[in-house]
């Protein structure tokens, strides 16, 4: 099952009569939404089985996706929730995310996390875009296509999602890029001479103008190192994260901009 950033757990597909599924494990880490396309499965008790009330077809955990569909499902999310919380970098700052998102992490791996967004201030004032006004929207740190269910150019809703907030529109359009394209960091072997010495790669992605600056780039590189704390966080295989810390020292140590690849 699909680990989110808050820990809960999700599967999905469709089944042999047709109609799709949603499957979640987690208390209190998910918000309902169209429930009336739904039913619950009662006979099962170790999670929450909710079948579509009608045939459909979709995949799950596809990527990449058309991005029209980010903003159809941007437009339905803040239909459903009008008013959400600030999410918490808007209340506490950036310091924190690595142990609110991944709680098991080391202390070194932390300390890690932290002198890089101390790198991100210096050369990209993050800090200070963070906390920019701006036009706010619904927002996940999950925002992508593993979050719903995929039909064409279109969506599914699942029944459940993670919890949401309220964060500026462009950080969620920022992550729904990185959770549809980005990939990396990959090993410095052989087997990826196809990058020509790239370790981090953006598939199909085309960049409009608008995102080529500095204060983007700094904004992606917060939520790369989040997007891949959540992965190390599913995986459990260390407290110490390999790959976020060969993304940091790529990025912070090595001078790799995988952001101005796309430029």
């Amino acid at each position: 099952m699909l680990r989110f950033s808050n820990g809960l757990l999700m599967n999905g597909g469709v089944g042999i009569d047709g109609k799709g599924f949603f499957q979640f494990q987690g208390d209190n880490l998910s918000l309902e939404t169209n429930t009336g396309d739904w039913h619950l499965d009662e006979t099962i008790v170790s999670s929450r089985m909710w079948w579509q009330n009608f045939p459909a077809t979709f995949n799950t955990f596809k990527k990449p996706v058309s991005d029209a569909i980010y903003f159809k499902l941007i437009a339905k999310l803040n239909g459903i929730f009008p008013v959400l919380p600030p999410h918490p970098v808007l209340v506490n700052g950036a310091l924190d995310e690595a142990k609110r998102i991944f709680p098991g992490i080391s202390d070194e791996s932390n300390a890690l996390f932290k002198d890089f967004m101390h790198f991100l201030n210096y050369e990209f004032n993050l800090f200070e875009t963070l906390n920019e006004p701006a036009v706010m929207g619904s927002f996940s740190d999950d925002l992508g296509p593993f979050m719903i269910g995929v039909s064409g150019n279109d969506f599914v809703l699942p029944p459940e999602i993670p919890t949401l907030h309220s964060a500026p529109e462009i950080w969620g359009y920022l992550t729904w890029i990185i959770n549809n394209y980005f990939a990396g960091p990959y090993p410095n072997t052989p087997e990826f001479d196809k990058l020509k010495g790239k370790r981090f790669e953006w598939g199909n992605l085309e960049l409009s103008d608008s995102l080529k600056n500095e204060k983007i780039e700094g904004l992606v590189y917060f939520f790369i190192a989040k997007y891949i704390l959540i992965y190390e966080a599913w995986a459990n295989k260390s407290n110490n994260p390999l790959s976020f810390a060969i993304a940091v020292n790529l990025i912070q140590k090595n001078e790799e901009r995988p952001w101005q690849y796309l430029y």
